[in-house]
């Protein structure tokens, strides 16, 4: 079984969000047998690809993504299938356009948050996105949703009803979170947040959708009342010009951290220190941070909305996101309550434990079979 794998986000530097998923769900297909084709017409690394991005086989196609996606968009050529080795299946990814293709075609679905909530996706293409979503429903063999939230949505936009053709494969959680970092790697988070000082964690990229503004907010509310500092991880995104002067301003008390981008292993090591790891965004297709925070032995608070409750479960506080009292007072309820904190620690690794990327590649790998 061969399968070509169109991801936009498989020659990422940073492998966060959509990089995760690409490379863990590939990394678990190759266990299962399954020989990819990892294929993009983008690269962050130009001519000169790395060794492990040889190695994954991975096809850098030369014709840009502003030419070849209107083209496969509108006229349906050229074929993958032209442009690769032999394959038996296509399978998009992480993607927001069709790569047309003969064969059978798989379309995973994160969210379709362009359409529903456009105001939090500025730099998207509605209307690549919409013509995406009538080839999906006219073309794919299968639409694999990350959540039933996303599910929901596709069903209501394509107008395909869930059943065989649309399925709910939710994402995984890599085995690491579970493990202690290695102990360079909590020395090194010093420099982020020093040894002995607690604190709160944010990761994300802070634009409006990941509801960091209001996170700040809630944190200041209550900061004399806790001990923890709150450590922002994450770069500016767009319109951040209010939340990059109340940054400067919160910098000022010695406890609000904000060191941007940082290393998946300095991630790791936040996680694992942290006494709560705070995540109330405004919308997720799915919210795979919940489930390493939640790996790590992290407490979460995290929102009402969307995919959320259905990933964490019992396992995390929820708050309404767009309630600044209601996140001050869970920051409350699991800083002052030792006994309530260690309670979602295990809850939250034992929801943890049911999410695995081997299951999700099992589950796909049945497809490709079903349809190869």
């Amino acid at each position: 079984m061969r399968v070509a794998y169109h991801s936009d986000s498989f020659a990422k530097k940073a492998r966060f969000g959509l990089a995760r998923y690409s490379h863990s769900l590939r990394d678990e297909l190759v266990e299962q047998g399954i020989e990819t084709i990892p294929f993009s017409t983008q690269s962050d690394f130009g001519d000169a690809p790395p060794d492990w991005l040889r190695s994954a086989g991975f096809r850098h196609l030369k014709m840009p993504r502003k030419l070849l996606a209107p083209a496969w968009t509108l006229l349906g050529l050229p074929r993958v299938e032209w442009m690769l080795t032999s394959f038996d299946v296509l399978h998009s990814i992480d993607v927001d356009y069709r790569a047309p293709t003969a064969k059978p075609w798989v379309v995973t679905v994160h969210d379709l948050g362009p359409l529903t909530h456009p105001d939090f996706f500025s730099s998207a293409v509605p209307w690549l996105l919409r013509a995406y979503v009538r080839q999906m429903a006219a073309r794919a063999d299968r639409i694999l949703c990350v959540s039933q939230s996303t599910a929901d949505e596709v069903a209501s936009l394509a107008g395909v009803p869930l059943g065989d053709r649309l399925v709910v494969v939710e994402e995984g959680v890599e085995a690491r979170f579970f493990d202690a970092p290695p102990i360079e790697d909590l020395h090194a988070s010093e420099a982020i947040i020093a040894a002995g000082t607690p604190f709160l964690l944010f990761t994300g990229s802070m634009n409006p959708r990941k509801n960091v503004r209001r996170v700040l907010q809630a944190y200041l509310r209550i900061s004399p009342k806790i001990a923890q500092d709150l450590v922002l991880v994450g770069a500016l995104g767009w319109d951040s010009e209010e939340l990059s002067a109340e940054l400067d301003a919160a910098r000022l008390t010695g406890r609000v951290h904000a060191p941007g981008y940082v290393s998946d292993e300095m991630l790791r090591a936040l996680l694992w220190r942290a006494d709560a790891y705070l995540y109330p965004s405004l919308y997720e297709g799915f919210g795979l941070p919940i489930l390493e925070a939640m790996a790590s032995g992290c407490p979460v608070i995290t929102a009402t909305n969307s995919s959320m409750p259905e990933v964490a479960g019992d396992a995390a506080i929820l708050v309404d996101a767009v309630d600044v009292e209601a996140i001050s007072d869970a920051i409350l309820k699991v800083t002052e309550n030792r006994e309530f904190a260690a309670n979602l620690r295990a809850s939250g690794l034992a929801r943890a434990r049911q999410f695995s990327w081997r299951e999700t590649a099992e589950r796909t790998a049945k497809i490709y079979h079903e349809l190869g």
